[in-house]
């Protein structure tokens, strides 16, 4: 996993640097269009072409110099941010880790070997039914951590993946920002980048909480019930807290909670509606079926129908 993420990362940098020649002739042929239909505008309104030769000056000036240095910024940018999540999160996961979704499953399931190890000790003995069920638990905790790393390093694997898709193609974009009649492409590829990276700086503040938390999970020697439950719920809730990050990192955006019950309950009341109104409609459906069936009109002509057929 950690392999193509460096073949994916090398494939970026590769592919923004065959993008930004691209754009930089978009952005030649949009910006003078937009150049001559301003000075066009100007001689017909008498504006000051001064003011407007200096403010498509810095405007030109500041596209062409995101799109030159688009890498560089981008890369910037998004390197600030993780280092922000993993401040906020405790700084158990740095920046250069978030990167290492297959190290950091190797390493969980290094700090999982103590479980496997208390399952098969010699302290608990499987000829008793208790003893039996203790080990079973201990196995399916073991079990539950390996999958909750897993989907960790999945979600990590899949956020970086979104953002070197999206970041190298992003670049294409930009130089639609020069006219103001297509910038809102240009806008819509910064949003697009920066979504993507608020979303690692989110799972990095998850990832920098919750590594401690599942490091920390010993199972004593002699466990009780109530133990290897609450270490089974640890683990599932971690895992489910990782997968949530990207709803977090869009409810961060749109300035919105995104975790909690009441999604669930919508979801569930839409549905009971649906049925609730599917019921009504074969009812209505049904009650008219009957109404026409006794209908006199309607059951004297289909008698005479009847008596017309052939035979």
């Amino acid at each position: 996993m950690d392999s193509l993420m460096a073949t994916f990362e090398g494939i970026f940098s590769n592919g923004v640097s065959v993008a930004v020649g691209m754009a930089m002739g978009t952005f030649a042929l949009i910006a003078a269009i937009d150049f001559i239909w301003k000075v066009l505008t100007t001689l017909l309104s008498e504006e000051n072409q001064i003011a407007l030769l200096v403010r498509c000056s810095v405007k030109y000036g500041m596209i062409s110099a995101l799109i030159t240095n688009y890498a560089e910024w981008a890369q910037l940018f998004q390197d600030s941010l993780m280092e922000v999540g993993s401040a906020v999160g405790g700084g158990a996961v740095s920046a250069a880790e978030m990167k290492l979704p297959g190290t950091l499953f190797l390493k969980g399931m290094d700090n999982l070997k103590p479980i496997l190890q208390t399952a098969f000790d010699s302290k608990i003995s499987l000829t008793s039914l208790d003893g039996f069920f203790i080990g079973i638990m201990l196995l399916i905790i073991y079990l539950f951590g390996i999958l909750c790393y897993l989907v960790i390093a999945a979600q990590m694997f899949l956020c970086w993946m979104e953002w070197y898709i999206i970041g190298a193609c992003a670049v294409v974009f930009l130089p639609f920002l020069a006219n103001n009649n297509t910038k809102f492409m240009g806008e819509k590829a910064i949003g697009a980048v920066v979504a993507t990276a608020v979303k690692l700086m989110v799972l990095s503040v998850i990832l920098s909480a919750i590594v401690p938390v599942l490091t920390s999970l010993v199972i004593p020697p002699d466990p009780k019930n109530q133990q290897l439950w609450v270490a089974i719920g640890t683990m599932i809730l971690m895992s489910l807290l990782a997968w949530l990050a990207p709803g977090m990192a869009s409810g961060l955006l749109a300035g919105s909670p995104s975790i909690g019950g009441s999604e669930t309950a919508t979801t569930a009341k839409n549905t009971g509606g649906n049925v609730a109104s599917a019921g009504g409609a074969a009812k209505s459906g049904a009650a008219a079926a009957y109404k026409a069936a006794t209908n006199p009109a309607v059951v004297s002509k289909a008698t005479t129908i009847s008596h017309n057929l052939p035979g």
